[in-house]
This record gives structure tokens, C-alpha cells and sequence, in this order.
């Protein structure tokens, strides 16, 4: 890369407010035509477009402003065109119309009418753009529509996960490890089973956020949700019925019934719920993973030239896991702000959710940024099955109280739980302490029992983990 070049790349990011539209706006390439202010615009624009295409095909519209069939459709023709057009609307266009305005749904509207009279769509076709509209009959689709298309994009990220959690769920399936609870050795599992626990809770959740997905809800219903000016224009048009079948074939969306001048926000809260339990369930899976790089259980991988420490030559940092860490508490922390702000408005209508849903991009950017962290750090574990069974050595043994005692229980020894804990509590015992108790147990238990419990060993005493490690969901 030449200096111009290279100083062009860099400027940019230099003056750029928010890292994710400087130092991590390469990893939000995906997001950028969804979720960006002229993102917003084109959807706006495609929103009264096919709107306007709409009345145009009830008959009561033709008849009042004297169309013929074959006028009609040529400019539904036209319109369509201007739909597939990838060069429309100009946004530089809109937003200049927005600098006399100071309203981005007018400017669009305004926009609209002149693109529309400059194909040929004379005037009195051009004063249904936008008829019978409030601003947020046009604003509460289009954000819906960047929520739908977004969380596509989020989902091709979770598969992404999915898939690379399955390798290294293979990988571990049969590799017995010790686990802990409250931070403390407690009994064997092995690591495919206990990263396929994430796997099982990431995939029921994806699936919760599908259903939210599906049933995302809309309105185009008037000022304040009663169709007023509508039906005073048309008495006899069922706008309800236009309204519900607009959303749903248009834009795949349910009709909300019962609504002020903005849509309730209820089934937008149930996606972003939705959102939020799978960015809790990798927040979990991130810092478990950490912890495990910690005890040596995993290592990385190295990359060419990748510095560790600045000052520590030898270090290979979890960086990958730290940051999704990092970016997934943000997005957490976005989330619950919008599913407490976004269900209330004041009366009919305040417009302090205005400048909250600007922010939804900034939610699903943060949640694509760790996703694509996490994905990299995932990639770079290599299982260290050498340092996982090592530790079994340092404390296996006791690790089979509870196998005893569980056992003896079943043959009604009521002090079993206080005879395991008198031999192995805050002790390093070995496997002849263990035999030697075992076999003077043979007063409770018949020989068989004693025979299978003197089989086990500490890496073979993980139950049903390799099968659990298999279920998929």
C-alpha cells in the first residue's frame, strides 16, 4: 500500500467519534447497508413507495382521480422500478431537502414527489405519497424492517458460533475434565459435554428469537391509531383490512390492532429480549472459556506477528474473549435500556423514542462486533487434553466421594455423606485410601457393590457426559 493510500485509510478513524465507525468499522461491513442513516432513509422511501402503489390498486382511488386501468398500470410500473433501484432514493438528495424541513420523514415524502414527477406521475397521483401517513406509520416499518434484515445478519454470526463450538465439542467429547463448582473441584465431566451445554442453550434461544422475529409487529393506522382521516377520505374503504394485508404481504409483518400514534414497541421488546438471553449465554461462554485458558485446559493458537504483551514476550492474551466480553456486556447493557424506554410513551405519543431507536444500530453493531470476536477466539483454542487429565492426577481420588457415599445412601447408611467427609474433606488422598475404604465397607454393601465401586477411577466417573455431549437439541 502507497503513503496516500494508506494516510486516506487512516483519516477516517482518526476523527471518527464512536469506534465502531472508526477502529472496528472493517469487522461491521455486513451492517452498514442495514442499519446506517441512509440505511434508514432507503427503507423509509421504500415504505411510501409501496404504500403508494397500495392505494393505487384499490379502485376507489382510481375511480376519484379518474385513471384508467393502463395508466395505473404504468405507474405501478414505474414505482416497482424505482423499488428495485439500487440507486434509490439519493440520500445527499433527502438529506438536502432535510436541511429546509428539519424533519427526515417529510424530506423523504418531499423527495419522493419530485423523483415520482420527474418519471412522468402527474400530480394528482403524487398527492397520495404519503396519504392518510403520520410519521410513524412510516418510521415504526422501516425500523422493523432493519431489525428483521439485522438479525439475519446476527444469525448467520450465531450459526458461525454454532459450528465451531460442534468441532470443539467433538474434539472433547470423550476428554474427561474436572469440573468446579463455586470455583472448587467438584466431580468429572468432560469438555464436550460441558460446551455442548452452551450449544443446547444458544440454539433453544435462537429459536425463541425466530418465533419474535416471525410475529414482529407494525402499524399504518393515522395520527392516532384510529384511521381518522382515512376513513373520513374513503368512508367505504375497510382500512383495517388494507392495512393488515400491506404489512404482511409487503414486509411480512402483523398488523398491531390497538395502537396510539406509535406503534406499542411490545413485540420489538420481545426480539431484543430474545437478543439479550443469547448475549447472556455467550457472555457466560466467553468467560468459562477464559477461565479454562487459564487453567491451561485450552491453548491458542499462534498467529505470525501477533504481539501478546508489550512488555512480555512470552504471553499469548485471550484478547479474542476479552473483547466479545467487553462489547457483549455493551450490547446487554443497550438492550435492557430499550426494553424499559421503548413500551412507554407519554398519552398518544412523545418523541423521546425518537433518538433511542437512532441507537438501534448501535446495539446490533456491538452484538456483530463480539459475535465475530468470539468466533475468532473459538478458532483459536487447541484443546490441551495433556494438561486436562494432569490435573486429575493432582486431585482425582477425591473426587469419587461422592460416588460412595451416593452408593451407600442407597443401601440405607444415613451417615454416609459424614464418612466421605471425614475421609476426603481438605485431604489429598490416593487411590489406596480410597480401596482401602471401600473395602471396609463390606459390613453395608454386598461384594458386588464393592467391586464396582473399587472399578471406578476419577477419568472414567463422568456418568452419562460423553452421550449428553452428543444431544443437539
Amino acid at each position: 500500500m502507497n503513503q496516500d493510500s494508506n494516510k486516506s485509510s487512516v483519516l477516517p478513524i482518526m476523527d471518527a467519534l464512536s469506534p465502531l465507525d472508526g477502529r472496528y468499522r472493517p469487522k461491521l461491513a455486513e451492517l452498514k447497508d442495514l442499519v446506517s442513516d441512509q440505511a434508514l432513509t432507503r427503507y423509509r422511501f421504500r415504505v411510501e413507495i409501496l404504500w403508494l402503489d397500495t392505494l393505487l390498486g384499490l379502485s376507489e382511488v382510481q375511480n376519484r382521480i379518474g385513471i384508467s386501468k393502463t395508466d395505473t398500470d404504468k405507474f405501478k410500473s414505474i414505482i416497482s422500478s424505482l423499488y428495485f433501484d439500487p440507486n434509490y432514493p439519493e440520500y445527499a438528495k433527502v438529506k438536502e431537502i432535510e436541511q429546509v424541513t428539519n424533519h427526515d420523514v417529510k424530506a423523504v415524502e418531499i423527495y419522493t414527489q419530485n423523483l415520482l414527477r420527474s418519471r412522468g406521475i402527474p400530480t394528482k397521483v403524487l398527492a397520495y405519497v404519503h396519504f392518510g401517513c403520520t410519521s410513524e406509520d412510516i418510521n415504526n416499518i422501516s425500523y422493523s424492517m432493519m431489525v428483521k434484515d439485522s438479525v439475519k445478519v446476527l444469525k448467520d454470526s450465531l450459526d458461525n458460533i454454532i459450528s465451531t463450538l460442534d468441532i470443539l465439542i467433538e474434539e472433547g467429547s470423550c476428554v474427561p475434565m474436572v469440573a468446579r463448582t463455586h470455583g472448587q473441584i467438584a466431580t468429572p465431566t468432560t469438555v464436550g459435554k460441558e460446551l455442548s451445554i452452551f450449544r443446547y442453550r444458544l440454539v433453544s434461544s435462537i429459536d425463541y428469537l425466530s418465533f419474535d422475529i416471525d410475529h414482529l409487529k407494525a402499524k399504518l393506522n393515522g395520527a392516532t391509531g384510529g384511521f381518522n382521516a382515512l376513513m373520513v377520505a374513503y368512508p367505504d374503504i375497510d382500512w383495517m383490512e388494507v392495512s393488515r394485508s400491506f404489512l404482511l404481504e409487503r414486509f411480512g409483518l402483523n398488523q398491531s390492532k390497538l395502537t396510539t400514534q406509535i406503534e406499542s414497541k411490545d413485540s420489538l421488546c420481545a426480539v431484543l429480549d430474545s437478543l439479550k438471553r443469547i448475549n447472556s449465554i455467550l457472555l457466560d461462554l466467553t468467560r468459562d472459556i477464559w477461565g479454562y485458558i487459564s487453567l491451561g485446559y485450552f491453548g491458542l493458537k499462534l498467529k505470525e506477528g501477533e504481539v501478546g504483551s508489550s512488555t512480555m514476550p512470552h504471553k499469548v492474551n485471550p484478547i479474542d474473549f476479552e473483547n466479545a466480553e467487553g462489547n457483549l456486556g455493551i450490547a446487554i447493557s443497550l438492550i435492557e435500556y430499550f426494553t424499559r424506554k421503548l413500551p412507554i410513551s407519554r398519552f398518544q405519543r412523545d418523541l423521546s423514542d425518537s433518538t433511542v431507536l437512532r441507537s438501534l444500530a448501535t446495539l446490533f453493531s456491538y452484538t456483530l462486533l463480539s459475535y465475530k470476536s468470539l468466533i475468532v477466539g473459538l478458532k483459536k483454542l487447541k484443546l490441551n487434553e495433556g494438561s486436562i487429565r494432569s490435573e486429575f492426577d493432582d486431585h482425582s481420588w477425591v473426587l469419587l466421594g461422592e460416588a460412595i457415599q451416593t452408593v451407600l445412601r442407597s443401601y440405607g447408611d444415613e451417615s454416609a455423606y459424614n464418612k466421605l467427609k471425614e475421609l476426603t474433606r481438605g485431604k489429598n488422598i490416593g487411590k489406596k485410601q480410597i480401596q482401602d475404604f471401600i473395602s471396609s465397607l463390606s459390613d453395608i454393601l454386598p461384594s458386588r457393590e464393592i467391586k464396582k465401586l473399587q472399578g471406578l477411577s476419577p477419568d472414567t466417573y463422568t456418568g452419562l457426559s460423553e452421550k449428553l455431549a452428543k444431544i443437539r437439541q
